[in-house]
């Protein structure tokens, strides 16, 4: 039985230091052929959070789309999703890509914002008095976003460098506020992979 114990704290242990790092354990690589297009496409989701815990950068879905076409030609895009606090300055209209400590500007094709806006109520238990408990609503909570949708192409000349990297980081300005959003651990595996001939 004690054996069983240090093998279950351990896997623990392991599990929340994976987490702790910002790894996602659940991502993988879709392919798919498009008919319409003729190109064969991967696809990597990662979702990611900035290294700043007080940041106003919230998390980020970010999807990488690799098409080949029929004539061998490569195309790889990228589309965020960041969520942001309601409060937080909008993203400025730029971004970079930071490999190996070697900076890139990244051209950005569309930018869209939209804000959210989630009321909760908030509950408790009230005993009556045959002792049964209602729930009564004390109040609400307001929760506003802002999501910001960007779409932009990794040049060859990228692409090639992150295959070589030992890290990557994806930097946003917002106001005041620098985001830099890594990509580590299995994640850099995998989209070293999907970037892979």
């Amino acid at each position: 039985m004690k054996n069983k114990v240090l093998r279950f704290s351990a896997l623990m242990t392991i599990l929340f230091v994976i987490v702790l790092q910002g790894c996602s354990l659940f991502s993988s690589i879709i392919e798919e052929h498009d008919l319409v297009y003729d190109t064969h496409r991967k696809s990597l989701a990662l979702n990611l959070e900035d290294r700043n815990t007080l940041s106003q950068v919230l998390f980020v879905k970010k999807t990488f789309v690799k098409e080949t076409s029929a004539d061998q030609t490569v195309d790889l895009k990228v589309y965020d999703v960041i969520t942001l606090s309601g409060s937080s300055f909008n993203l400025e209209d730029r971004a970079f890509l930071i490999i190996d400590e070697e900076v890139f500007p990244l051209t950005l094709n569309a930018k869209e914002l939209e804000h959210t806006t989630r009321i909760d109520e908030n509950h408790e238990d009230v005993k009556t008095s045959d002792s049964t408990s209602v729930s009564v609503v004390t109040g609400y909570s307001t929760n506003y976003r802002k999501i910001i949708r960007l779409n932009y192409s990794l040049p060859l000349e990228i692409t090639t460098k992150i295959q070589e990297a030992n890290s990557v980081f994806f930097r946003y300005y917002a106001g005041p506020e620098m985001s830099t959003i890594p990509i580590k651990c299995n994640d850099l595996k995998l989209l070293k992979k999907l970037l892979a001939k």
